[in-house]
């Protein structure tokens, strides 16, 4: 079963959803995601691929404090036995800070 890594530990993907689905019905919401710098390798025969990219997104808590991140992430595809992709491994990494219009590190979650 793929799993994913974060700051605070791994975790699989059922405790993943499940962590999303609490964050969701408590009231929290996603304000925007957006993906840039896709990088996408394919194996020499074509029966794997690795996608890293970066995952801009912003949520509202229920308390409406508003978090806004940048994740590095990786993706790791493989052919499954139908022929088609199946992902197996999803990797991802601490927030990078964003910094402010004088170019010093804001802090975590702060726009």
């Amino acid at each position: 079963m793929p799993s994913c890594g974060f700051p605070e530990g791994r975790t699989d993907i059922r405790r993943y959803k499940k962590e999303w689905t609490e964050f969701i019905k408590s009231g929290g919401e996603i304000l925007a995601g957006t993906l840039s710098d896709m990088h996408i390798r394919f194996s020499p025969q074509g029966d794997a691929a690795i996608a890293s990219y970066l995952l801009h997104l912003k949520t509202r808590e229920a308390s409406q404090k508003v978090i806004d991140e940048v994740y590095q992430e990786t993706d790791v595809w493989f052919k499954g036995t139908g022929g088609g992709l199946e992902n197996r491994s999803r990797a991802l990494f601490a927030a990078r800070p964003r910094t402010n219009s004088v170019g010093k590190e804001s802090e975590p979650g702060s726009a």
